[in-house]
């Protein structure tokens, strides 16, 4: 059986849909931009950029068995040089680390602090064992992170994301900008999307800056920071990188934060990748390497049913409890109706 939208009142439907459009049409209109009350400030390319160290992590779930998940937690830092207009890996730090978490109390209390921690800032969400899992590669970029701070000097260090941190317990982003100040790193958090008003309108940053600026920056106003959530280690930019790219980025500028244009200008220098014109390349690559954990899961589930033998469980329990990369069971009864319900016609 097909049914169309709106069952047998098409007509009132539309006529609906119409009054609706209009009224976001005009209070859309209500709440312009006043553009020329924002002070943007142009800035080019660096000639001589410093070396960047781009840092990015990612997760796949490979088990579900009794309220527990196991996953792999994947980091990468991939250290480039601009040279002649191009960009060259000279360095890389990485790492792959199985977590086992749990969504029931009495488990997590005989685990890690770390475990307990993060259990009582996620474990309560109704996708706990997503949030937790977040958490823990949060953690390992964070290790990582001060590692590749510590190592390196005179860098640009580029971590995805935006500089801060929402709980207090594992809020390793001071220690960062610490080293990074120690060895005369430049620290940058890049967004790839912000979905905030910062500008105090009910348009998201996203879509103020649908605008055609030449490469420019604009400092947020000093209540957004004032009033972030969480504790922030930066002071927040958006910046167009590239005259051609077709979005701005939200940049939190960590350290050497009285020069924003010098930390920009050398941002700017690896940003003219046709890949992703507009937004640094290291840090495209960092997440191409970071998301390969997913790329390997079938390889994860060969390895754990060859550890089966001595492990406690069989090789029935894995089959069992094998994951989708978000960490739903791919026996769940659930996932059955949803193919079932895309099949019908």
């Amino acid at each position: 059986m097909k049914m169309d939208a709106g069952g047998g009142n098409h007509g009132v439907l539309l006529d609906g849909i119409k009054t609706q459009l209009g009224d976001i049409s005009r209070f859309r209109e209500e709440h312009k931009i006043d553009f020329n009350a924002i002070s943007f400030k142009g800035f080019g390319p660096s000639e001589d950029a410093l070396d960047m160290v781009a840092i990015d992590g990612s997760y796949t779930f490979l088990l579900n068995v009794s309220s527990m998940w196991l996953g792999i937690v994947r980091v990468g830092a991939l250290r480039y040089s601009h040279k002649n207009d191009g960009y060259q890996l000279i360095d890389s730090e990485s790492v792959d680390v199985p977590v086992m978490i749990s969504t029931w109390k009495s488990i997590v209390n005989s685990q890690s602090e770390r475990h307990q921690m993060i259990f009582e800032h996620k474990g309560r969400s109704t996708q706990a064992h997503k949030d937790m899992m977040n958490e823990f590669r949060y953690c390992v970029e964070g290790e990582i992170a001060l590692s590749a701070c510590r190592k390196n000097k005179n860098c640009i260090v580029a971590i995805d994301g935006a500089l801060a941190s929402y709980n207090p317990d594992m809020d390793w982003m001071g220690d960062v900008a610490q080293a990074c100040r120690e060895n005369d790193n430049m620290l940058i958090g890049v967004s790839k999307d912000s979905h905030t008003h910062a500008f105090n309108n009910p348009r998201r940053d996203e879509e103020i800056f649908r605008i055609g600026n030449g490469i420019a920056y604009v400092r947020v106003p000093e209540y957004f920071e004032n009033n972030h959530r969480g504790t922030l280690h930066g002071a927040i930019y958006f910046a167009k990188f590239h005259k051609d790219a077709p979005k701005w980025f939200r940049v939190d500028i960590g350290t050497f934060k009285h020069e924003p244009g010098l930390v920009l200008s050398n941002v700017a220098a690896y940003s003219n990748s046709g890949l992703c014109l507009g937004y640094p390349y290291p840090l495209l690559e960092a997440h191409r390497f970071a998301v390969t954990v997913r790329q390997f899961k079938n390889v994860f589930e060969d390895m754990m049913f060859d550890l089966t033998e001595g492990s406690g469980l069989s090789a029935g329990d894995i089959l069992e409890g094998l994951t989708f990369t978000e960490g739903n069971r791919k026996s769940a009864y659930h996932e059955y109706i949803d193919k079932v319900s895309r099949d019908l016609k």
